[in-house]
């Protein structure tokens, strides 16, 4: 099979861009005008203007560098989120749809001896994460799968189809 590659949608980034920077704009606007900027006016132009000049960066640094943010091969998904990291067929019981508030995700369920061995390695604190994203989400681990090129029940047939095509070989 081939490998296939999804990248983040440059147009529903957009419109989050333009949201918080827009955001921001009218936390000016209301301190411009007002004469004064309140501790609330003042963190709301943070927040949205640097989570918008963030979403910004991320969109365009992965553009240029032709960088996806999924990679789907036979023997593995790599994800480019952050560092990226790859989840292996081989360790893989199931992936399946979940959600957490209104973004769809698609959740990773571990082998028992691959998630134990993951428990075992993390340190307190990540596993005081695990067990509270697990709580979440339904597993510690998870795609973020809106805002893609490709929908999210699409990316999770394929995930799964070649889930099974590796498990047959």
């Amino acid at each position: 099979m081939n490998e296939i590659k999804i990248n983040h949608s440059v147009w529903k980034n957009a419109i989050a861009i333009i949201n918080g920077l827009t955001m921001a704009g009218l936390g000016i606007y209301v301190g411009i005008r007002d004469g004064e900027f309140p501790r609330i006016v003042r963190m709301a132009i943070v927040f949205f203007g640097l989570g918008g000049l963030f979403m910004a960066y991320m969109v365009i640094k992965d553009k240029i560098a032709h960088r996806p943010f999924l990679i789907i091969t036979d023997e593995y998904v790599r994800m480019n989120a952050g560092k990226g990291y790859d989840i292996r067929y081989a360790d893989v019981d199931a992936f399946f749809m979940t959600r957490v508030w209104t973004n769809k995700m698609i959740g990773i369920a571990y082998k028992k001896e691959v998630e134990a061995r993951k428990i075992e390695e993390a340190k307190e604190v990540g596993r005081a994460v695990r067990r509270f994203i697990t709580k979440i989400v339904g597993t510690p681990d998870a795609i973020p799968a809106y805002d893609l090129t490709m929908k999210p029940k699409e990316i999770l047939e394929i995930l799964n189809e070649r889930l099974i095509a590796f498990k047959k070989d």
